[in-house]
């Protein structure tokens, strides 16, 4: 069901919805999620809207779940969509603070949210608008090692969540950005990783990932997203030491412009080329008769070659050679 979920991942429910409704035998859950999509993307009064006592902040989490859906399955042009959004939020601001476009807009928003007690990260989470809004906020240092740095990075917890941007309400929840790095801070969505502090869903697919990130954004400040996962996501398969990630990396190769997708197909077919001379393998029963040293290894030399490639092209202009 997991897999389903990541039709979501480049903006759009239509896929997912067709798929529920394409199925002759349906399970009780297929069943439920077909009648929650229909309920809040395609009826035509969707349930969407939220209630909460503070009728401001209810207001602004209801124009932004307004336009998800609108965006979300294609009813209107994107945008058209986004310019309704910034006309929307700023009816819900005050006549001194309306913005002259979706940043002063969300700036100013952000600000009033602070002062009710929360915090608000606004902007795109390509391709679409869709802010983090929190009340609770833990900073805490970690060592962290990665193949071309060591040191200490700050984490910061955030928990208490109003809303957690498109994709965790196109998914119900099932998918959503498990945190993302900054210059020099990580910021980590602990309802994410509460109970997996101590296993390699944290230390590895989290910790180290967004320190790389962190460690390249130093080292190629213009290196756009696909080279960015790609580097973050061998990381991933260099540290980890069974097939768990690499499960990952299969469900989520698919070669579109969607970075996370895109980074994945491209490490997939590298894998697949270099121990089956196929342009693509997606049987993990056939990668797990491979001992996962090999499949370490081989993550470490293709996270090299990139770095020298990225380097041979001037670090400081390079966006990318993907």
């Amino acid at each position: 069901m997991k897999n389903l979920f990541h039709l979501c991942v480049q903006g759009d429910v239509n896929d997912i919805y067709k798929k529920f409704t394409g199925l002759s035998h349906k399970t009780e859950v297929q069943v439920k999620l077909e009648k929650q999509y229909y309920n809040r993307f395609f009826k035509e009064n969707p349930d969407y809207k939220t209630t909460n006592e503070d009728s401001w902040i209810e207001d602004i989490i209801n124009t932004y779940r307004s336009y998800f859906v609108d965006v979300l399955t294609n009813k209107i042009d994107r945008s058209v969509a986004e310019s309704t959004l910034f006309e929307e939020l700023n009816c819900h601001l005050p006549f001194d603070a309306k913005g002259t476009d979706m940043f002063s807009t969300e700036e100013n928003i952000k600000e009033i949210f602070k002062k009710k007690g929360f915090e608000f990260i606004g902007g795109r989470v390509a391709p679409h608008y869709g802010p983090f809004i929190w009340k609770k906020s833990n900073k805490e240092m970690y060592a962290v090692e990665t193949p071309d740095s060591t040191g200490e990075v700050q984490v910061c917890f955030l928990d208490d969540f109003l809303m957690l941007s498109w994709l965790h309400f196109a998914t119900f929840g099932e998918l959503y950005a498990g945190g993302w790095a900054k210059k020099d801070v990580i910021y980590c969505v602990l309802s994410n990783y509460r109970d997996k502090l101590d296993t390699d869903v944290f230390r590895v697919s989290f910790l180290k990932h967004e320190a790389q990130h962190i460690s390249d954004y130093k080292q190629f400040p213009n290196l756009k997203g696909t080279d960015l996962e790609y580097r973050a996501k061998l990381v991933e398969l260099i540290y980890y030491s069974n097939f768990e990630f690499f499960e990952k990396i299969i469900v989520q190769a698919i070669n579109n412009t969607n970075p996370h997708n895109h980074s994945a197909f491209i490490i997939l077919k590298k894998f697949s080329n270099h121990f089956f001379n196929k342009e693509v393998d997606k049987e993990i029963i056939n990668w797990k008769t491979i001992h996962y040293d090999d499949i370490s290894h081989f993550a470490l030399k293709l996270f090299n070659e990139h770095t020298v490639k990225l380097k041979s092209l001037d670090p400081a202009v390079v966006k990318g050679v993907f």
